[in-house]
């Protein structure tokens, strides 16, 4: 099986350098990239899938957390979930820094199957594609230093379990301020969700996103998700 391998995540992007005093991480190339550690499931229909990835980055560059999610409504087979939620546990990074110190960030990725063709191709993007109509699919998304840090009220816990889910959508900007922040609540999870992840949301800090070597006006978009 061949993989495109993304040497542009590195170099195309326009990655700050990484000895620079605040950088965000790095995707690899090679054996720790996703594109090498992403297995094809037997059996896997013909076709062309598309996943994000959440995950936090470590100060030795693993992954600490992967949850991976489709971007919208699109569908995936179970199998591809595990498979590309596996590699994206599996990766390596070059580690984000700040003030000189390398720094735990979370971020979000763009993993693409296709294996419509003889040889199936995987690519991975730094980005959820948020704003690729900008910046094309190569941009960097903005990270966030360390975790989510949300402090839902207590709760009594229901059997089965409940899922509250809301979308956080945040605008940063070229110096990693959050300009905007929208909660959009499409599964109608309960306003004590929404408040929490509004107001987590407001602690958050950011390393700008980046395009041609540039610090840039972008979008981080992730789904909260909390069991009761």
């Amino acid at each position: 099986m061949r993989h495109l391998l993304l040497v542009s995540a590195l170099l195309g992007a326009g990655l700050m350098p990484a000895c620079a005093a605040d950088s965000p991480a790095q995707m690899v190339t090679g054996k720790r990239s996703i594109e090498q550690l992403l297995r094809i499931p037997k059996g896997l229909r013909a076709g062309r899938y598309t996943l994000h990835c959440g995950v936090l980055i470590g100060t030795s560059g693993g992954v600490l957390f992967a949850r991976c999610y489709p971007p919208t409504t699109d569908y995936a087979p179970r199998a591809l979930y595990k498979a590309t939620t596996y590699a994206a546990r599996s990766t390596l990074f070059v580690p984000a820094t700040r003030d000189g110190e390398k720094v735990e960030v979370y971020t979000t990725l763009t993993v693409k199957i296709d294996t419509t063709r003889s040889n199936p191709l995987i690519q991975a993007a730094p980005n959820d594609g948020a704003d690729a109509e900008r910046y094309g699919p190569l941009y960097t998304a903005p990270q966030r230093y360390g975790g989510s840090h949300v402090n839902p009220p207590n709760r009594p816990l229901h059997d089965p379990r409940r899922a509250a889910v809301v979308w956080m959508k945040l605008q940063i900007d070229e110096q990693g301020l959050m300009t905007s922040c929208t909660i959009i609540n499409n599964t109608k999870a309960p306003a004590w969700w929404v408040d929490a992840v509004n107001e987590a949301a407001k602690q958050m800090t950011f390393i700008p996103g980046y395009h041609e070597g540039k610090p840039v006006p972008t979008q981080f978009v992730q789904p909260m998700l909390w069991r009761y």
